[in-house]
């Protein structure tokens, strides 16, 4: 009976299964930890998307400070493109391998974070993302301006999953402004 089953579904069928069933895991996890973040969106791909998170009981410069340090420790020398400070606010260009499947091939994100401060809340906004094909990295833009059906479909089938991935980034942020554990 098992193999009559697998026999119905292709490979990427399980894998986009597979994915849905680990990101609706993970979601519930984050969820329930912290029930007061505020999700990103992805029903579209228009950017920037933007969510903001009020932390209490943090000064400006002490929610800066921990933000800093967590992008040193939270992203691999791998992962982590370039880092700036500019006037106060952090960019964080990034690439995650292997996130997306697009055309029946695994991909990698790279995308553009704005991290900026004031009033004890931190703003976390999506600036960009793109997806290598092959080998060229093709940006993601409104699924309206899209022609390329198959393409369309792959990045319907992702909304979870970058809502889960993004999600995870803030949640990951916002412990470790929390936290009063400095790292050294």
């Amino acid at each position: 009976m098992p193999k009559f089953i697998f026999k119905k579904f292709d490979y990427m069928t399980l894998k986009y299964v597979l994915a849905f069933c680990f990101v609706s895991l993970l979601s519930n996890l984050s969820l329930s930890q912290t029930s007061e973040l505020p999700s990103f969106n992805f029903q579209n791909y228009e950017f920037p998307k933007v969510i903001v998170v009020d932390i209490k009981g943090k000064e400006e410069k002490a929610i800066r400070d921990k933000t800093q340090s967590w992008i040193k420790s939270y992203f691999t020398d791998e992962q982590l493109i370039k880092s700036e400070n500019s006037e106060g606010t952090l960019f964080v260009n990034a690439v995650s391998p292997n996130l997306l499947s697009i055309k029946n091939l695994s991909n990698d994100l790279k995308y553009t974070i704005k991290i900026s401060f004031r009033n004890q809340k931190y703003r976390l906004e999506i600036v960009q993302m793109s997806y290598k094909y092959y080998t060229e990295f093709i940006g993601i833009t409104p699924l309206n301006l899209k022609t390329d059906s198959a393409l369309k479909k792959d990045l319907v089938r992702s909304e979870p999953i970058l809502t889960s991935f993004f999600d995870e980034i803030n949640l990951n942020l916002y412990n470790s402004i929390l936290s009063d554990i400095d790292e050294w």
